[in-house]
């Protein structure tokens, strides 16, 4: 459960840091974009650990 608030507040932070450094380079979407690459990237590493070998 730790891991994934922790997972929460990582891709939210992503998200509206992306905002406030892309905006101005005319990519409104840059929140949405790096949000989602982020969760996707914590829903592949939560699987691999989960379906790694002992």
């Amino acid at each position: 459960m730790k891991l994934a608030l922790i997972a929460f507040a990582a891709t939210v932070a992503a998200g509206f840091a992306a905002d406030g450094l892309f905006l101005s380079w005319n990519w409104p979407n840059a929140g949405t974009v790096f949000a989602v690459a982020t969760m996707g990237a914590f829903l592949l590493w939560f699987n691999r650990q989960k379906n790694k070998p002992d």
